[in-house]
């Protein structure tokens, strides 16, 4: 029978701050999953409210506890998680949030047997929603997808810890509230990427979140993110793509003339060739970069029928458009009329 040595020790990481309502509900989701062979690492960032006491009411002795004198904030925070932590992957939890029981045990089997990957997520389910929300699932989609913003749910995720420290990776201040995306694109570098096809993780939509309260500079910084990583992969843009990429990232990018059309076709073409270096990416780039432009010809200010024919004459034969794609605009030209 094997021991528990035979198994790798994980570290969940949980930053908590101010977390009364929730945060006995994350701990006791971990606590019962159905991998064992976890350290619990809370590190309590100076909360004020009632946290600590809830916390200290768990004996499990895995659970491993620790207090900041003061509040010290979540990168700081997560980097000494990252410090102290002892297991051989680290698995992201948020106070908030709730884990699925066999989060740990998918994830754990998926790394131990795909030893070239870095970094591996799940989907998520939002608390009170019956249907999960898809997250991309191979590298080369999520390669891509990091192109437009983070292609994790942060507390979804499970780390390799020597990557970590090899290449001395940390959550970065500069990227503060997008610490999580820039994270994601410095370990692109050493290894492969997944998301696995099942529900890790219940997430938890309110108003205290950070994602919800600092909107702008996590979407500035995740913008400046996207640029270094470009950057790292040898793709050069001209000011005027840039902006057009903002756009894309924006979720804003809007069309109100044929010109204006014709000027995202030429944008998204360009970028297309640009990656021509990277083969492994075009055919999940070509499906990003299809889904964006039709989006702009819904939703631009022309009447629907001028649609149509600009869609028709602008897009170009590498999307490779079936029977399939040309029905589905056709129906979204007559709902968005």
């Amino acid at each position: 029978m094997p021991t528990a040595q035979s198994f790798p020790l994980v570290t969940v990481l949980l930053p908590v701050y101010n977390a009364q309502a929730y945060v006995a509900e994350a701990i006791a989701s971990i606590l019962a999953q159905t991998y064992p062979y976890f350290e619990l690492l809370i590190i309590n960032d100076g909360s004020v409210d009632n946290s600590n006491h809830i916390i200290q009411q768990f004996t499990d002795k895995r659970l491993v506890y620790h207090q900041t004198s003061q509040n010290i904030g979540l990168i700081a925070t997560l980097n000494k998680g990252l410090q102290l932590a002892k297991g051989k992957y680290i698995a992201r939890m948020d106070a908030d949030d709730i884990a699925t029981p066999e989060r740990l045990q998918k994830q754990v089997h998926f790394l131990e047997t795909h030893p070239n990957y870095v970094l591996v997520g799940t989907q998520k389910q939002y608390i009170g929603y019956a249907k999960p929300q898809k997250a991309s699932l191979t590298d080369a989609q999520i390669r891509v997808q990091l192109l437009l913003g983070s292609a994790f749910v942060h507390p979804s995720v499970m780390l390799r810890k020597q990557t970590l420290d090899t290449y001395q990776l940390r959550y970065c201040s500069q990227h503060l509230h997008a610490e999580d995306y820039g994270l994601w694109v410095a370990l692109s570098q050493y290894g492969q990427m997944a998301n696995l096809p099942f529900v890790g993780i219940q997430y938890r939509l309110h108003s205290n979140q950070i994602s919800q309260q600092f909107q702008q500079t996590m979407f500035d910084n995740s913008y400046l993110i996207a640029l270094d990583y470009l950057q790292q992969l040898q793709i050069p843009l001209t000011d005027l793509q840039k902006s057009f990429l903002y756009q894309l990232m924006a979720r804003n990018a809007r069309a109100s003339s044929p010109q204006a059309l014709r000027d995202w076709a030429a944008f998204c073409i360009h970028f297309y060739q640009l990656f021509l270096q990277h083969q492994q990416l075009l055919p999940s780039l070509r499906q990003l970069l299809y889904r964006k432009w039709a989006m702009i010809c819904l939703n631009c200010g022309l009447k629907k029928r001028k649609i149509y024919p600009i869609f028709l004459t602008q897009t170009p034969t590498w999307w490779q458009l079936t029977a399939k794609h040309h029905l589905a605009f056709i129906k979204g030209c007559l709902f968005n009329q």
